[in-house]
Parts: structure tokens; C-alpha cells; sequence
């Protein structure tokens, strides 16, 4: 999947694919300072966590560029369901009061189940793919009513914000993101074009994660293996503010 899932894993990620385990990944694990958009600025404080992560960034190649991303329950435990990612930039930095610190950005792929935490410093676990549950049932008029409905908050907005130039040219670019989703063929993988199945999923957050939604929502749709329900929870969403953004075009019209 492309750059969905940051949005969905916001106080830990982890690190980089150290060595198998009966076909599992082991990862480093640490804690995310800050979100911007699909991507995710993070901080490692802990020395040992920052030594593995280097090590295994400079020792193994572009795999180890690969990340875990996981939440952090209140009760400071974390949760079994995470994202795969991306490090796109490293870089040391030190805070205020002189702490070096590892400071990345991130890009979201697919989700990660974790299975075993191995080491607590650095944090290591077990993790192994996670996806949606196999559905015979044809999403293809859900999907198309998801992006339709996607499209029209995205033309109301652009008719409230018709004299912001930066805002107008945000929201061309969500236009285009959502109409380029209408084509199977600009949604491929590194084998090829992506199955229904895959396909109406990568869907599913994509649109999700354009939307702004309460942290337990996000979690909760991180964590669902039904394509169709997350679909239907996005559509009921958007009709909301579909209806409300209508509603204050109305008035515009109105008052000229």
C-alpha cells in the first residue's frame, strides 16, 4: 500500500527488518514525536534503540530502510496491530536541553501484527503481515461511492475556499489523488497491477487517511480486517460533511 498508514499509528513506530523468524520480521521499536500528513517525523532518544538502527540501516541495504509503526494504549501498552514504513530521511539532531537524538521521517506501507516483543532495549519484536479478511462480495459500486462522495466534499470545499490560492491548491491536488483512483491501471504494485481484493483495501485508507478523524477512529479502522465496513464507516463520514459543507455553500450562494 502507498503512504496511508502513518496516520494511523501515532506515539511508536519500529525499526528496521534485523533477521528471520520462522518467516517473521524482528524490529526495532521507539517513539514517534510528530505527524505530518501520510508522513511521520520520529525521535529516538534511547542509545541502544538508535546504535541497532543505524547498524542495521548501514550494515543491510535498502530493506532495513523498512520500519514497524505501532499505537500506545493508555495503559502505556502497545497495540498488536501496526504499519509497515518507509524511512525516507535520517538525520541527528539534539533537543533544548542537549539530547542527541535520532530524528526521522517516515511513509506508511502495509500493516504489521505484532507477535512478540524479544527485547526492551533496544526494542525489539516478532511481527508478521496483517491484512483484511478474503471476501467474495464485489466492492467495486462501494468503492466508486466512496470516491464519489469524496469528490463532491472536495468540490464543495473548493467552492468555501474559492479566494485561498494555497487552500485551492491543496484541494486540486486531493481532486486529482481521488480521480487517479478511479483507474486500476495507476494502482500497481512491484509485480504489477494490484487485485480487486488488494486493490478496494489500498482504496479503503487511502480515502480514509484524507480525511480528519479522532485517534480511536483511526485505530479502530487500522485494526479492522473488513474492507466493506471500513468503506461504509468513510462514506457515512464524508455524507457528514457533505451535508454540512452544502449547507454553508448554500448560505454563500445566498448572501452573494
Amino acid at each position: 500500500m502507498v503512504g496511508f498508514v502513518d496516520s494511523f499509528g501515532l506515539l511508536r513506530v519500529g525499526g528496521v527488518g534485523r533477521r528471520s523468524c520462522h518467516g517473521r520480521r524482528r524490529r526495532v521499536v521507539w517513539k514517534a514525536e510528530a505527524e505530518d500528513g501520510a508522513f511521520v517525523k520520529v525521535a529516538v532518544d534511547d542509545k541502544e534503540t538508535v546504535e541497532a538502527i543505524k547498524q542495521g540501516i548501514d550494515d543491510e541495504g535498502t530493506e532495513t530502510d523498512i520500519i514497524g509503526h505501532f499505537f500506545v494504549e493508555t495503559n502505556n501498552e502497545m497495540s498488536k496491530v501496526g504499519t509497515r514504513a518507509a524511512i525516507i530521511e535520517k538525520q541527528d539532531v539534539f533537543t533544548p536541553d542537549g539530547t542527541s537524538v535520532l530524528e526521522m521521517t517516515c511513509l506508511g506501507m502495509s500493516r504489521l501484527k505484532m507477535l512478540e516483543v524479544v527485547s526492551a532495549s533496544p526494542f525489539l519484536a516478532d511481527v508478521e503481515p496483517f491484512s483484511d479478511e478474503p471476501t467474495e462480495e464485489d466492492l467495486f459500486t462501494t468503492e466508486k461511492e466512496l470516491l464519489d462522495t469524496m469528490s463532491d466534499v472536495i468540490q464543495l470545499s473548493m467552492k468555501l475556499t474559492v479566494k485561498d490560492g494555497d487552500g485551492q491548491g491543496t484541494l486540486n491536488e486531493l481532486d486529482r489523488v481521488v480521480e487517479s483512483l478511479r483507474d486500476p491501471s495507476k494502482m500497481a504494485g512491484a509485480t504489477g497491477a494490484l487485485n480487486s481484493a488488494l486493490r478496494h483495501e489500498t482504496v479503503s485508507f487511502l480515502i480514509a487517511d484524507l480525511i480528519d478523524q479522532p485517534i480511536y477512529e483511526r485505530r479502530r479502522l487500522l485494526e479492522s480486517r473488513d474492507t466493506k465496513e471500513r468503506m461504509e464507516y468513510t462514506i457515512g463520514y464524508l455524507e457528514a460533511q457533505r451535508s454540512e459543507l452544502a449547507a454553508k455553500a448554500a448560505v454563500m450562494d445566498a448572501v452573494g
